[in-house]
């Protein structure tokens, strides 16, 4: 039963410090207790929303392009002989159709976007009730011994900070790091598709990021648990 209760609890708490530096362990709970189903459809919304971002830079270039190469004089042209220069006639058929492109890719992004909010909003809800149940679950079928051996601090700031950390810190954690790697692999998509010869220059960095991101993890979860630890105590004797 302890070690039941020792697992449950161990999610909320490896899921709170998964905010400072998670891990595969920690990612895999926490992405159960929330449901793949809902994961899917996050990431999901997360890589249409980067995409149709990207779509709205790519459409503008090709329109700009467009009137580069005399789109724009021949409708200038067309504008002036009107008798209304304000009219909708004075808009051709090339540029009603990158306007209405453009809105089309507009409107798909702020769709994509509310899926993302309102799945990330309910996978965090529904991780945060399962690691809670789980947990509390696990706790009250411990035996006696358990609550002998084990300090009431550490079992309170269980349910009390670590479940904090999981029902509000790591879903907004989870959707800010999301969209800047959406961001980040979208932009070096467009790079790398305009220059191509940018592609080693990636490699360095990625390693140079690396070899800063392995140290800091690594304090960043011992910050963690030496916090948790240090709280016990104090919860205790409140």
């Amino acid at each position: 039963k302890r070690i039941g209760y020792e697992t449950a609890v161990g999610g909320a708490s490896a899921a709170a410090a998964a905010c400072a530096s998670p891990s595969p362990a920690t990612t895999a709970a926490w992405l159960g207790a929330a449901g793949w189903g809902l994961v899917a459809v996050a990431l999901a919304s997360v890589a249409l929303m980067q995409a149709t971002r990207n779509g709205g830079d790519v459409w503008l270039a090709a329109w700009v392009g467009a009137e580069d190469a005399g789109v724009r004089g021949e409708e200038v042209a067309a504008a002036t002989d009107s008798s209304s220069a304000l009219s909708s006639s004075s808009l051709g058929p090339a540029t009603r159709f990158y306007v209405a492109g453009l809105l089309v890719i507009a409107v798909a992004n702020s769709v994509f976007a509310l899926v993302r909010a309102f799945s990330f909003a309910f996978a965090g809800l529904r991780a945060a009730k399962a690691l809670h149940d789980r947990a509390l679950a696990a706790l009250l079928a411990s035996p006696p011994a358990f609550f002998a051996a084990a300090p009431a601090g550490r079992v309170l700031n269980r349910f009390g900070a670590d479940v904090g950390v999981v029902d509000d810190a790591l879903p907004f954690v989870a959707n800010v790091a999301l969209a800047n790697f959406a961001g980040l692999a979208g932009a070096a998509a467009v790079m790398l598709g305009a220059q191509p010869a940018l592609a080693p220059a990636l490699l360095p960095l990625a390693a140079g990021f690396r070899s800063l991101q392995i140290p800091y993890s690594a304090a960043a979860r011992e910050l963690r648990r030496l916090d948790a630890v240090a709280r016990s105590p104090v919860v205790a004797g409140v």
